[in-house]
């Protein structure tokens, strides 16, 4: 646990140290001021004094309230960007609604799960709209790479396209998790200034990273990307092919036929599985033989997918 979170007695001077730190010249223009609180709405001032409280479920709960007071609260933005950083343990059962834990069938769902202040404040950010945008973008070249994570997940949450430069930075930073939620972010932002940013990081080391890259080349869907994910359905990792196969199914281009009917061969039947559900989505009549072989796959949901690939062909 880092040192800004060990000392509790003396966290409201650290915040106030924090909140002096980030005084850059994009941040400061950014930041709003305490008259941007809404005056009907006594008890914000409260919640996010609290914010800076010792006990650090009082700073989560603090947190997590300022999340459903929904996107007006922008003079909160300072002090939950000094808070991404805090990793202290807390259980959300403390201060999440009862019926926001439980699911369906009454069990605890929160039971092996723990939250932080810093998680809390970086879903409470992603819902604060444009406001936060500028300050998540300085914290993305913090030191502390759960700062960087946690800042390039909320800016996906907001899906402006002022963070795309910044996140398609992002994707080569030194932290694997970093990468991976940049990418993340990218695919819901849905921009396509970040495809030749994310066709290179189909080359990331990490194969979880190239995976999620995959998936937000599907989710923008540009035909710039087609020549990319059709090489990475050779992949040596099989959840990558497995995603290119998908992604190449969301773009439809029939460039993409010959390689995913030599997917439809992988020794994985999941990428087989896609491979075929993707051909049926781009419909070209190229793949029918091939479709047709499946329907003898030894795996069923490989023969379920090619039968309605070939059901899409007729019908085109």
């Amino acid at each position: 646990m880092r040192n800004t979170v060990k000392v509790t007695g003396t966290w409201s001077v650290l915040v106030a140290i924090v909140l002096l730190s980030v005084d850059s010249p994009a941040y400061a223009q950014s930041r709003p001021g305490r008259e941007r609180i809404p005056a009907n709405a006594p008890d914000v001032q409260q919640r996010i004094a609290e914010l800076s409280s010792p006990d650090p479920v009082t700073r989560a709960a603090a947190a997590y309230a300022l999340s459903r007071q929904g996107r007006q609260h922008a003079a909160a933005i300072p002090i939950l960007i000094a808070l991404l950083g805090d990793e202290t343990a807390v259980d959300p059962r403390a201060y999440r609604p009862r019926e926001s834990w439980m699911d369906k069938s009454g069990a605890d769902a929160f039971v092996s799960q723990r939250s932080s202040p810093g998680e809390e404040a970086a879903n409470t950010l992603g819902g604060m709209g444009s406001n936060a945008v500028e300050p998540l973008i300085a914290v993305l070249s913090d030191n502390r790479w759960l700062v960087r994570k946690r800042a390039a997940c909320a800016l996906g949450e907001i899906r402006e396209a002022a963070a795309v430069d910044a996140l398609s930075g992002a994707l080569k930073d030194p932290e694997q998790e970093v990468r991976k939620e940049a990418a993340l972010a990218l695919g819901e932002i849905r921009d396509r200034r970040a495809v030749e940013a994310l066709v290179e990081a189909l080359k990331d080391e990490s194969a979880e990273v190239r995976r999620h890259v995959a998936g937000a080349l599907g989710e923008i869907r540009s035909a710039a990307a087609v020549e990319a994910l059709s090489a990475a359905l050779n992949d040596q990792d099989r959840e990558v092919r497995k995603a290119a196969a998908q992604a190449l199914g969301e773009i439809r281009d029939r460039r993409a036929v010959e390689a995913l009917i030599e997917a439809l061969k992988d020794e994985y039947s999941e990428v087989r599985a896609q491979a075929a559900r993707a051909l049926g989505e781009i419909g070209d009549a190229r793949a029918a033989s091939a479709l047709t072989a499946r329907l003898h796959d030894q795996d069923s949901h490989v023969r379920t997918q090619a039968a309605r690939a070939l059901k899409e062909l007729r019908r085109d």
